[in-house]
């Protein structure tokens, strides 16, 4: 019984990483046309994209998984390149939102798998 407990659990989390990722992305883009030129839209998105890299280190500092600090702040270089670059460049950052959602699927498939509850890329287990 707490395998389909646990399995309902990950469809659940998963419908409600969707919606909300959907809902978000539909708020902030209408609150963002309104408020910018489609130029500074542009330019918005690219630095926000800087900052998001920020929360990557920001959690593993918080949860102290110093083996995740070298992987981590790969992470966060390769999206303060592409936030640079979508700043002159709207292709990169159209890209840059289809990178953290197929990861974090394979992540949480990865440690349902495994049934492990830390990194499943650094073999952790919490």
């Amino acid at each position: 019984m707490a395998q389909g407990h646990s399995t309902l659990g990950f469809v659940v989390i998963m419908i409600l990483y969707a919606v909300i990722g959907l809902l978000a992305a539909a708020g902030t883009v209408s609150i963002a046309r309104k408020a910018f030129t489609p130029k500074a839209e542009q330019i918005f998105y690219g630095m926000f994209l800087i900052m998001i890299a920020a929360f990557y280190l920001a959690f593993t500092a918080y949860f102290g998984v110093s083996a995740a600090w070298r992987l981590e702040a790969g992470v966060v270089a390769a999206y303060v390149v592409i936030g640079a670059l979508a700043v002159r460049l709207p292709f990169a950052e159209i890209r840059s939102g289809q990178i953290p959602g197929p990861f974090n699927i394979v992540t949480s498939f990865l440690r349902k798998v495994r049934g492990v509850l830390g990194n499943p890329w650094l073999g952790e287990r919490i």
